[in-house]
């Protein structure tokens, strides 16, 4: 996907003045990340102990934990096979944009924007073909509560997930940010 057919798509979401300066898709066949590294070896644990419970439960004829294992034996196989189905679709769904004043990201009908002035840091992992993604740290707000003194604001990260072409984004992001 490219800018004008972003833009020809997704025109609505753009405020007045506001210049679109890149969009793209995630790219499509890679299927796992980094912390697929712990999930999988967790994963087959999880559902290992699982159907190792259920099996228990069904040779000593207790309904009762029949019934509550099956709750996780279906996290289980959500954790070994269904994430990976749910990110494949979710990737096909997802588009990604960078304005003059914002980041964007759509997935269906769920539009999730950050303002680019509290971009505090930004994170890009490259793989060798290019591709990447880029994790957006914003601003954390500090502010006294009383007794408690100093707290501060949850930090949401922003991620571009799996960009074809992930430096341009980062150079776009480094050099053109907003005062």
């Amino acid at each position: 996907m490219d800018k004008m057919e972003w833009q020809n798509k997704y025109a609505h979401l753009l405020a007045p003045g506001e210049y679109l300066l890149w969009a793209d898709k995630p790219t499509k066949g890679r299927i796992f990340q980094a912390a697929d590294v712990f999930l999988i070896p967790f994963s087959l644990f999880w559902t290992g102990f699982a159907l190792f419970w259920e099996y228990m439960a069904y040779q000593n004829g207790i309904w009762f934990f029949m019934l509550f294992g099956i709750p996780f034996v279906l996290i289980g196989l959500y954790l070994l096979a269904g994430r990976f189905f749910h990110r494949a679709i979710k990737r096909g769904r997802t588009s990604y944009a960078v304005t003059d004043k914002r980041l964007l990201e759509v997935c269906g009908n769920r539009v999730k924007s950050v303002e680019r002035s509290v971009i505090e840091h930004m994170d890009m992992d490259m793989n060798a073909d290019g591709s990447g993604s880029i994790m957006i740290n914003q601003r954390t707000e500090y502010r006294y509560s009383g007794r408690r003194g100093r707290t501060s604001t949850l930090v949401n990260d922003f991620c571009f997930d799996n960009v074809p072409d992930i430096n341009t984004v980062y150079q776009l992001l480094a050099t053109d940010v907003p005062a």
